[in-house]
């Protein structure tokens, strides 16, 4: 048959910080200010897109429920249940917390368990079950319970970015107030596509 489709609307919003540095900071200072200061916005612009994905995909059609730490069983639960709704799962997105629980299984690094040195070596495994590995920094997450959450996920069907307007920056002088600053804008939306491509996973 014929696929089906349907509508999604996804709508962006504008965001946006105005660092602002007086002249005589600019004269008086050792260091290039509105520079670090832009430098931080950009990263807090980066830092709420990686939050608005968070929360596209918390909308996700299935949820794994842990224990107390990650477990294999809860990883196989969440691959299972992508597949099983006809996705093919090729990403592990996760929390810090949830990351340290899996530094802690034996099963990635002891040799008789066909394990690797890669966690000793980089400190990170990037593949697990077929599965890149992404983890986002808990700057990012919309509250601190997000650490202890992983996604599991096919990329090519899950979310969609809709950006209407890059990351830009524009400098200004007010002359009335003796100031400088730069505007940093961004207009994106993040928008949840396939609920039943996402399996979430939480542990307390």
């Amino acid at each position: 048959g014929v696929q089906a489709y349907t509508n999604v609307n996804i709508r962006p919003r504008k965001f946006g910080v105005r660092p602002v540095v007086t002249r005589e900071m600019l004269e008086d200072s050792k260091f290039a200010l509105l520079q670090l200061n832009l430098r931080q916005a950009g990263r807090q612009l980066g830092y709420n897109e990686s939050s608005l994905i968070l929360t596209a995909l918390d909308g996700a059609g299935n949820t794994v429920t842990g224990g107390a730490t990650l477990t294999v069983a809860n990883l196989v639960s969440g691959i299972y249940n992508v597949r099983n709704a006809s996705y093919t799962p090729d990403t592990l997105l996760i929390g810090d917390e949830a990351f340290s629980d899996l530094m802690n299984l034996d099963t990635f690094t002891e040799a008789d368990k066909y394990g690797s040195n890669e966690m000793q070596m980089k400190g990170f495994v990037g593949t697990i079950f077929g599965l890149k590995v992404v983890r986002f920094d808990a700057a990012t997450a919309p509250t601190a319970a997000y650490d202890q959450r992983a996604y599991v996920f096919d990329s090519r069907h899950a979310f969609d970015i809709a950006e209407k307007r890059p990351v830009s920056v524009q400098n200004w002088d007010d002359f009335v107030s003796d100031r400088s600053g730069v505007t940093v804008t961004q207009r994106v939306a993040v928008g949840l596509i396939r609920a039943n491509s996402v399996s979430l996973i939480t542990t307390t």
